[in-house]
């Protein structure tokens, strides 16, 4: 392997796999990579191994009944589940980008309609149309590459913040290099000649670029009217998308764990096998759990195999003794947590029913365990799971001795699943989560203290991970934090762009039509009809892209449907929220236009020619 190889991401060190005391074929934890062969596919790999399954699920059918394979790529396996948010985040870039181009066409043309004497004047001296529409496309290009330049710059600076809100896949490969360069110069290029061709199209369809003509011609008005309306319904498209995740955020943000998340701090060990045996393990966790209590910040301290939002979990298969199955090759399965004393009690999770774990429930004595909620539900509706035996890790029976309320394990989204706790001395694994509650304030500050504790117990033990519950938490919630940070940036801009759209837009036509309003208000029109002309004009093809671009969210946010949390992609209160905000950006955008063509005076206009 390359040096920087890091599979699974994080790992520095490869020791050879050794299963567990107890670990059964139940045991569903290993992932399995394999090189094919030069010559095979993926499809013949999924077809060979979902041969080998069924064999195991036919010869093992306690264990391995309606347990398949799945065969994917190493790439597929690492990326895949980031495809979807990056598609839509690479759309998004789009519809900005056509944004942007629909307001630099829009203003090209204004500027090239402005500089109508400049053009009859070349044309005049001799200058062909192909010669001035040349000109017209080079400094759209010069405008094109400077603003690509400007973003190639902006880049450099954003893509490191924005990277850290994220633990996306490969994130650390993601840089600036000559490929990014090359796409950046082809876009700028390609945005270049397409917001450029406006104004040249304009200047080939006009009969003789000497021929006077009037200054605003009902077709451009319509088609800049037409691109405002583009404009706008993208960026409806943009902010309804940003609503829906952000509202789906903050509905995610509320929904309870099932324990108290304040002041904790978590640390992983890896006690070597060689000098940890399984009974050792046990002892050891247990001195360092007390040594860890006795520091003067500490409030609580337990061990936990798996700790919630590790991104760790183990589903294994069970039974209960004396109950036939209720259909032929039936399963029970549930996620199975190993668990020292007090562990409920520090991380806050409410006992339904009976007891906790003790320092009396060891290797010799009987063999027992606690189940969740929801595994009490599904495995034993209707009775009291308490004194009830389910049979795991070994041929002995264990006797439930409590019932604790659900938590959300893996992430906020996902629903509390069937979990089975049991006491870490009677089931010692090496690899276990510490978790320490702080007294008061920042957990973080335990950090330093409990290493010191740690190493005075044993100076040569690893700590491989020290972070706080509220990073954990962080980390769980950093891809959809990254999604709507992005999509949130490119609809504000998209929104800032169609303000300055709008108002460009209305403000040329004003200028253009400052004759006209003189007239109006030589014949008696108020400042105030003239307003409301303004606004109108302004506001009508506002209206008419807001109406096209709801039609068109209700069908591209479903895009988003297994992104968003407690809403629909097509929720009431996201899109009514959108149109309000847009109606009110384009009303301002409008009136600063509008009241400037409310104070023409009319003498001034008429002298215009």
């Amino acid at each position: 392997m390359p040096e920087g190889f890091s599979f699974p991401p994080g790992v520095e060190l490869w020791i050879p796999f050794v299963p567990e005391p107890g670990m059964t074929r139940g045991y569903h934890l290993l992932t399995v990579v394999g090189r094919l062969n030069p010559d095979a596919t993926i499809e013949q790999a999924r077809t060979e191994l979902q041969t080998l399954a069924t064999q195991a699920a036919a010869d093992n059918p306690s264990t391995n009944k309606d347990w398949g394979v799945q065969v994917t790529s190493l790439l597929e396996g690492q990326v895949g589940s980031t495809r979807p948010a990056l598609l839509i985040l690479a759309a998004t870039v789009g519809c900005v980008l056509l944004i942007g181009c629909i307001n630099a066409a829009a203003l090209l043309m204004a500027r090239a309609a402005a500089r109508r004497d400049e053009i009859n004047l070349r044309a005049a001296l001799g200058a062909s149309r192909s010669r001035i529409a040349r000109q017209l496309l080079t400094e759209s290009l010069v405008l094109a590459l400077c603003g690509g330049a400007l973003g190639r710059a902006a880049g450099r600076w954003v893509i490191d913040p924005l990277l850290a809100l994220t633990v996306l896949p490969r994130a650390p490969e993601v840089s600036l290099d000559r490929w990014v360069l090359l796409f950046a110069l082809g876009v700028s290029i390609a945005t270049g000649i397409a917001f450029g061709l406006a104004p040249v199209i304009a200047l080939v369809r006009q009969p003789d670029i000497l021929t006077p003509t009037p200054r605003v011609t009902l077709p451009l008005r319509r088609f800049r009217a037409a691109l405002v309306a583009v404009e706008v319904g993208l960026t409806v498209v943009l902010l309804a998308g940003a609503g829906l995740l952000i509202r789906s955020f903050v509905r995610l943000q509320q929904v309870e764990t099932g324990f108290n998340a304040d002041r904790i701090l978590t640390m992983r060990f890896f006690l070597p096998r060689a000098s940890y045996p399984a009974d050792r393990a046990a002892s050891h966790y247990q001195e360092m759990i007390g040594r860890l209590a006795a520091l003067p910040d500490v409030d609580a301290v337990a061990a936990i195999s798996h700790f919630p939002f590790a991104g760790l979990s183990a589903n294994m298969v069970f039974d209960v003794p004396g109950r036939q199955p209720a259909a032929p090759g039936e399963q029970l399965t549930a996620e199975f947590r190993a668990a020292s004393p007090g562990y409920f009690r520090t991380m806050g999770i409410a006992f339904l029913n009976g007891r906790d774990f003790t320092d009396f429930d060891r290797q010799e004595s009987q063999q027992v365990a606690i189940v969740n909620r929801a595994a009490a539900e599904r495995y034993f509706p209707g009775q009291n799971p308490l004194d009830q035996s389910v049979r795991l890790l070994g041929p002995k029976p264990r006797r439930i001795v409590g019932v604790v309320q659900n938590i959300r394990h893996r992430e906020l989204a996902s629903s509390p699943e069937p979990e089975i706790y049991i006491p870490h001395a009677q089931y010692p694994l090496g690899a276990m989560f510490v978790g320490l509650r702080a007294r008061s304030g920042d957990p973080g500050r335990l950090a330093a203290a409990a290493r010191a504790s740690i190493r005075s117990l044993d100076r040569d033990l690893p700590i491989a991970s020290v972070k706080t519950f509220r990073e954990l938490l962080d980390a769980s919630l950093s891809r959809r934090r990254f999604t709507l940070t992005l999509l949130a940036l490119f609809a504000a801009t998209a929104l800032g762009l169609s303000a300055v759209g709008i108002s460009g837009v209305l403000s040329y036509s004003v200028a253009q039509q400052t004759r006209e309003i003189g007239i109006r208000m030589a014949l008696g029109a108020a400042r105030r009809d003239v307003l409301r002309l303004a606004v109108r004009q302004g506001m009508v093809p506002v209206v008419a892209g807001l109406t096209g671009g709801v039609v068109a969210s209700f069908a591209a946010t479903r895009a988003l449907t297994d992104m968003l949390f407690g809403i629909g992609p097509h929720d009431a209160i996201t899109f009514a929220t959108v149109a309000g905000l847009l109606l009110t950006v384009a009303l301002v955008a409008t009136l600063i236009p509008a009241r400037r063509a409310a104070r023409v005076d009319p003498l001034s206009a008429l002298r215009l020619e």
